[in-house]
Formats: structure tokens, C-alpha cells, sequence
């Protein structure tokens, strides 16, 4: 009775404090992913770990189709137009700076937000691994 008593505080205090059980690993509920080593994105560093898996900081990368955009703000400059979502690269090449480019790349979402005066908003930072033109044949 003792036992089933203390358990049960222990799950409710776990509730009650954000954080979850799962398979005997206790972690907090916060957003910090990580990539494991098994190309797979954990929510927090202690999700990969309670998997026994290598992780680096960040999510993993992703592969995608999007359209090049000039955000109209000469300080942003280029965005990139994925799924409806707009995300602002890190670094552009040149010979990609071309409004209206389709494009499939491999990425990176970064934890970094940068602001734009044109339009008032806020993007998503991206980190580019590859990217090329696409042409939908």
C-alpha cells in the first residue's frame, strides 16, 4: 500500500512539474532538440539519451521543395518559401538569389529568429546543407 501511495505521488508531482516517464527515464518537458545519432530529432538531450543514442545540439536536417523570395526589405533580403512557411537562410549563394527560384534543399531549422522591417515579421532561421535549382518536369 505504501508503495502504490509513493508511486502515485511520484507520477502526480511528475504531472504537476512537466515532466513525463517514460521507459523508467524521467525528463523535462522543454523544447532544446537534438539530433541523434540515428537521424532522429529528440525533443530534449535526455529523450536521446534514455534511447541510448549519440546526439549533437539541433534538430536534424530535412530535405524539401521551396521557392526563393525577395522579402522586400533590402536588410532581410532573400527568404525561403517552404510548405506555406517562410524561413530566413543563413547564408544564400548568389547564383540562388533569384525571386521565384524553385529549389529542393537539405536543411537545418536553427533555434534563431531574425526579424525584417518589410514585412514586420519574423522568420525561422535555416542553416543550408545542399540546395540546387529543381525543375518539375
Amino acid at each position: 500500500m505504501k508503495s502504490t501511495l509513493s508511486l502515485m505521488l511520484f507520477v502526480l508531482l511528475s504531472f504537476i512539474s512537466g515532466c513525463y516517464i517514460d521507459k523508467e527515464c524521467l525528463c523535462t518537458d522543454i523544447y532544446d532538440p537534438v539530433c541523434g545519432a540515428n537521424n532522429k530529432s529528440y525533443g530534449n538531450p535526455c529523450e536521446a539519451e534514455c534511447d541510448n543514442v549519440k546526439y549533437i545540439k539541433g534538430e536534424c536536417p530535412v530535405s524539401g521543395i521551396g521557392q526563393v523570395v525577395f522579402s522586400g526589405d533590402s536588410t532581410c533580403g532573400f527568404l525561403i518559401n517552404i510548405l506555406g512557411q517562410s524561413y530566413k537562410p543563413d547564408t544564400i549563394l548568389p547564383q540562388f538569389r533569384i525571386e521565384g527560384l524553385n529549389v529542393s534543399l537539405y536543411y537545418r531549422r536553427l533555434m534563431d529568429f531574425e526579424s525584417c522591417f518589410y514585412p514586420v515579421e519574423e522568420f525561422q532561421v535555416i542553416h543550408i546543407l545542399e540546395m540546387e535549382k529543381f525543375i518539375n518536369n
